[in-house]
């Protein structure tokens, strides 16, 4: 029986910041926007709070087109994939799927699923999940990401 320790649950955590944020990463560079992305811990996490953040830049992407929008959902479809979920614009409903600054590259507000955002959600799950054509560049980049949080500053 596996147990859950602390280390355990910040190394999923920090798995899954990589797969969110090599999300962003790959569906922004398939379209030349993505400039750099990094995963850091959360120095000061409170029991609710993630132990790993993570951080895409982008050289522009005007907030609220479906290529903004693809970018901005691509980070929480790539989380889908890597459990093995369907990506299905149901779970969008949910304010907490995206981060406030995903939400507003959308150009949505939290929870609130317009048609543009279902058309890119519906685009970009099949690209980051498992099998899809950005699949093994996600996962490679998943792995920088963790390895480069791991080096010293």
């Amino acid at each position: 029986m596996k147990v859950n320790t602390p280390q355990r649950i910040s190394a999923w955590e920090r798995r899954k910041a990589a797969i969110h944020e090599a999300g962003h990463a790959v569906v922004g560079f398939s379209f030349g926007l993505a400039h750099t992305a990094r995963i850091f811990p959360n120095d000061n996490p409170t029991p609710e709070d993630r132990t790993w953040l993570g951080q895409t830049t982008f050289y522009t992407a005007a907030p609220g087109h479906l290529e903004a929008r693809m970018i901005a959902c691509a980070g929480a479809a790539a989380e889908c994939g890597w459990m093995g979920e369907e990506v299905d614009d149901i779970f969008w409903q949910d304010p907490d799927m995206m981060s406030p600054t995903d939400w507003q590259m959308a150009g949505c507000e939290p929870g609130e699923v317009d048609d543009l955002l279902c058309e890119a959600i519906y685009k970009v799950g099949p690209l980051v999940s498992r099998g899809g054509p950005l699949w093994g560049d996600l996962m490679h980049r998943a792995r920088l990401l963790i390895r480069s949080a791991r080096e010293p500053a």
